[in-house]
């Protein structure tokens, strides 16, 4: 049986792969939670590939797992698919959640514009 603390390593090191396999096997809610709170911290374009296969699971509470990892691996250039995330979300907190996330997305594109322009 796999743990948080395991899964939170798996996380620490960037083993995408470990983390994925403990989904594709099934796992309780709480070592879900654990596996796609890793996942978002791992900000690759694989692995924001990956969340955004994910999105469309269809149980609630995994739904809005995968909703907070793609918000939380999100970068800057990702604004429009977590837009068009948000547009489509029928979940209120989980568009909370996108809406949230593309607000900020927006003022560090705005950042690195200004950034950008200053020096050149």
């Amino acid at each position: 049986m796999v743990t948080v603390e395991k899964i939170q390593k798996y996380g620490k090191k960037k083993r995408v792969g470990k983390l994925r396999r403990i989904i594709r096997k099934g796992a309780t809610y709480d070592i879900i939670d654990a596996v796609f709170e890793q996942l978002g911290k791992i900000h690759t374009k694989e692995n924001f590939s990956y969340l955004c296969e994910m999105y469309q699971f269809k149980d609630p509470f995994v739904h809005l797992a995968v909703v907070k990892a793609i918000a939380e691996c999100a970068q800057p250039e990702n604004i429009e698919i977590v837009r068009h995330y948000q547009n489509g979300e029928t979940d209120a907190e989980a568009a909370e959640i996108l809406g949230a996330r593309v607000l900020e997305l927006k003022k560090e594109n705005d950042r690195l514009k200004a950034e950008k322009e200053r020096f050149y």
